[in-house]
């Protein structure tokens, strides 16, 4: 995935060559995508609606870079920004900023990821530190600052990446890899389980292989959080009764890329770009749902971005690929019960010689019923929502 993909995990390096045992896991749902998925040409058979959201720009709104969106009950758009939390509703007017950045009691230093509590209430924001800032929702007043207990885990778990709720406001936390990442002669669980003063609970999901830190756990759209594949599995968890749950297989069968077959070459990083080149699918990623659909994009063979969009219920779908010249890719990030958020970033504008020229034919699709244009005085990315029928 050469304009998302790259970048995001262009600091990852060397991993190990030892292979664990896995154990056979059945989820909910298993869907083959190279069977049951219809290549996409074009999307005015597939859409029964798309509506744009322009995210207000003030002083305070203004959008560098969305790495995360969530939605509250209400669904006010909540936005993770290189710079901190933004949040909006729903028509897109600025609401108010979370949090600050700093060294005081109430701030944090640089964010790593965030979630909703269960109820909705709080919001809580994982700090690079490994600490847990929890403000309320409502009006972003801080309310705590939570450290987690360590003492019963090694030395190991120094870096979490990412968070998502448990019941009784605790929280997990997710570890992709020891700091030894070629270490697997001793387990290594990636989700932990803490409770809401920040003591341990649980631990859950053993590696099997390298994990890219980048986009494990997304949102759905009840408030449910789900944990992408893990490199040598092929099975989304999501968080169940505080713990996880297989919820669906993705399948490529023998095109699915086999553990470890990618290998560092001695004294080097890991080999990104002949990671991604590799003539097998591989690391299924930005999953999110509605009540009948899910989504999620892969890295097929050549490194060619792909996107699918599954009814589960009908057992059939939707793919579709970028185009590997546009720097701009349109990518969802977010889902309430009926629409897929996506994110729309493109500042060119184009001609409509140059939209029927498109690859990708969703983003062509959204050019022309929207003609949508970030240039004339929209400094923020907009939000296209999109219903799906299939």
């Amino acid at each position: 995935m050469k304009s998302t993909l790259y970048i995001t995990i262009a600091f990852i390096f060397i991993w190990g060559c030892k292979s664990t045992p896995k154990t056979t896991t059945t989820s909910l749902y298993t869907i083959t995508p190279l069977e049951q998925a219809t290549m996409a040409n074009e999307f005015s058979r597939y859409i029964d609606s798309l509506e744009v959201v322009r995210l207000e720009v003030t002083p305070e709104s203004f959008i560098t870079h969305i790495k995360k969106i969530l939605l509250s009950k209400n669904k006010e758009i909540i936005v993770l920004n290189s710079t901190g939390i933004l949040v909006f509703d729903h028509n897109g007017k600025f609401i108010r900023k979370i949090g600050n950045r700093g060294r005081g009691p109430e701030e944090y230093m640089a964010l790593r990821d965030i979630c909703l509590s269960n109820d909705y209430q709080y919001l809580l924001a994982l700090d690079y530190t490994n600490q847990i800032i929890t403000y309320n929702l409502q009006d972003g007043k801080f309310i705590k600052r939570t450290i987690p207990e360590m003492d019963n885990l090694d030395e190991r778990y120094l870096d979490f990446v990412e968070i998502c709720p448990s019941g009784n406001n605790g929280f997990f936390l997710f570890c992709c890899n020891p700091p030894n990442i070629s270490d697997f002669r001793q387990d290594f669980y990636c989700l932990i389980e803490f409770d809401k003063e920040g003591r341990f609970i649980n631990k859950y999901l053993q590696r099997i292989d390298f994990i890219f830190p980048t986009h494990i756990i997304t949102q759905s759209y009840k408030n449910e959080y789900i944990i992408r594949p893990l490199q040598g599995d092929n099975i989304c968890y999501k968080i169940v009764d505080n713990k996880p749950e297989p919820f669906v297989t993705i399948d490529f069968k023998d095109k699915y890329i086999p553990q470890y077959y990618v290998h560092p070459k001695p004294g080097e990083g890991f080999p990104i770009q002949e990671y991604m080149h590799t003539n097998y699918y591989k690391l299924p990623i930005y999953i999110h749902n509605t009540s009948e659909y899910f989504y999620f994009g892969c890295c097929a063979p050549k490194a060619q971005e792909t996107y699918f969009i599954f009814s589960l219920k009908e057992h059939k779908g939707l793919r579709w690929q970028s185009d590997p010249n546009e720097e701009d890719v349109f990518l969802f990030k977010a889902a309430d019960s009926t629409f897929f958020y996506g994110v729309y970033n493109d500042y060119k504008d184009y001609s409509h010689q140059e939209q029927q020229m498109m690859k990708n034919t969703l983003k062509k699709y959204i050019l022309e019923k929207t003609n949508i244009s970030l240039i004339n005085g929209e400094q923020n990315p907009a939000i296209i929502k999109i219903k799906f029928k299939i």
